[in-house]
């Protein structure tokens, strides 16, 4: 089943902490793409229920990127919050992770936590990859909101080494 962005991003930073891992507002998105992009190939479905847009420095996922704005380029603190409208609360985003979920983004964090969002960009960005097909689609192709098909990073995925070996076990 997939998992809100907010919980999996907190969750992913959880275990980042738990490691001694920093992970900036830009690497978070690059990550959470990347566990996505695993999950995808391992499972065939989702491992994030919301998309991921195509924005100048690579996949962003909208909700993640409002809650670690203010994060700017320096190590994230704090976690996401969504608001209870029944409690009327704001409280961080959770929800539960089953041990396979936990493991992938471990693994995850294992292959790619040490980069640093510029070498992560950089494998995001790359030349005929899903990021790069929206961003640079051909003259005339519309995508309203610039939103990355599971389609093209499950393919991305299953098809190029360079995508590196997280997930994979």
């Amino acid at each position: 089943m997939p998992h809100d962005a907010l919980a999996t991003a907190n969750k992913l930073l959880d275990l980042a902490d738990a490691r001694d891992l920093q992970i900036t507002h830009m690497g978070l998105h690059k990550v959470l793409y990347f566990a996505h992009g695993w999950h995808l190939a391992a499972h065939g479905g989702p491992l994030i229920d919301q998309p991921f847009a195509a924005w100048k420095h690579g996949p962003v996922l909208r909700p993640v990127w409002e809650a670690f704005k203010a994060a700017q380029r320096a190590p994230i603190r704090s976690r996401g919050k969504k608001f209870d409208p029944v409690n009327r609360v704001w409280s961080p985003a959770r929800e539960p992770f089953s041990a396979e979920d936990e493991r992938l983004l471990g693994a995850v964090l294992a292959g790619y936590g040490h980069l640093d969002a510029i070498a992560l960009s950089r494998m995001t960005h790359r030349s005929g990859g899903a990021w790069d097909r929206v961003w640079n689609a051909p003259a005339g192709r519309i995508n309203v909101g610039m939103t990355i098909p599971d389609a093209l990073i499950l393919e991305d995925f299953r098809t190029v080494p360079s995508m590196g070996v997280a997930g994979r076990s």
